[in-house]
């Protein structure tokens, strides 16, 4: 894939979609082949760092506070302005009233906003989101639609795990269906549009 693209991972439960993602983090091992990032292969440092993935679960410790987790996670990057770049993701994904509670007091849908806002850190080239846009209410993923959507003008690229690809196809330049093992591909557009309009997002 290339800058500015958004895929949509689409396929049933069980089809292979977070197994795809977790490959391309570096976290889980191709059965053939090789799999590279930024002609990085995957789970190398480099890799790494050119990507932010929020996998569909992250344990976290219960006593630990958001906003401390999420800086604990930004200094392996940087210690540079580590208040303004944890502030920033923590209102990008709807956490900041909840920044100072401990990470076992939240519900579960806050600690899929936390798997989503550890991966938004310091602008990663390649963001890889696996299923957390599907449970947000409207309004939110509204908001997160369209900074992603500037994301992909300044030049990054999403791949998005869902289960409901008509909520994203307004910021998707590609979707890829899996289906019996087997990945089936169509081209939607050329590329993301530019910090696109949150009108256009279906709720």
């Amino acid at each position: 894939m290339e800058p500015r693209q958004v895929w949509l991972l689409c396929g049933a439960h069980g089809s292979g979609k977070s197994r795809l993602l977790a490959t391309l983090a570096g976290v889980a091992q191709p059965s053939s082949g090789a799999v590279q990032v930024l002609g990085e292969p995957t789970g190398s440092r480099r890799a790494a760092q050119a990507l932010g993935w929020a996998p569909e679960s992250l344990r976290w410790p219960d006593t630990s506070r958001v906003a401390d987790a999420l800086a604990e996670i930004a200094t392996l990057h940087s210690t540079a302005a580590l208040t303004e770049r944890v502030s920033r993701v923590l209102q990008q994904t709807g956490l900041a009233g909840v920044a100072r509670r401990r990470i076992g007091e939240l519900s579960a849908g806050h600690v899929r906003l936390l798997s989503l806002a550890q991966a938004l850190l310091d602008d990663p080239p390649l963001i890889l989101i696996d299923g957390q846009l599907d449970s947000l209410d409207a309004e939110l993923r509204t908001s997160l639609l369209a900074e992603l959507g500037a994301r992909c003008a300044e030049g990054a690229a999403l791949i998005i795990a869902t289960h409901a690809p008509e909520r994203l196809s307004a910021l998707a330049t590609h979707e890829m269906r899996l289906l019996d093992g087997e990945a089936h591909t169509r081209v939607l557009r050329a590329e993301s549009p530019v910090a696109p309009d949150s009108a256009e997002f279906p709720a």
